[in-house]
């Protein structure tokens, strides 16, 4: 039922963004991406553009607006195979934490 369908969605912890363009394809939504690392934005941002997204990225969600969470587990490397920054181990631990308290 396209009623239903997402307008405006958040991908939290979306990576390079491959669910955020997906629901932008399937439904049309307008979609934001969140992650912590600045390659994957990179990386996300290019992709987005490659597949002729751009548009329907946006800035923030509506009251209304769907929000994607993402669990993931603790890794060694990034979405490119390299290994992980101070920072985004520390975010990692961080998220451990939260979860198994």
């Amino acid at each position: 039922n396209p009623e239903k369908w997402p307008r405006n969605v958040v991908d939290v912890g979306c990576g390079i963004g491959g669910s955020s363009r997906y629901i932008a394809k399937k439904y049309g939504s307008n979609c934001k991406g969140i992650t912590f690392g600045p390659m994957e934005v990179q990386r996300a941002t290019a992709l987005t553009v490659v597949e002729g997204l751009a548009d329907r990225l946006v800035r923030v969600a509506s009251p209304c607006g769907t929000i994607i969470i993402v669990s993931f587990f603790h890794r060694d490397t990034d979405s490119f195979g390299e290994p992980l920054q101070t920072s985004q181990k520390e975010h990692l631990d961080k998220i451990g934490e939260l979860s198994f308290s």
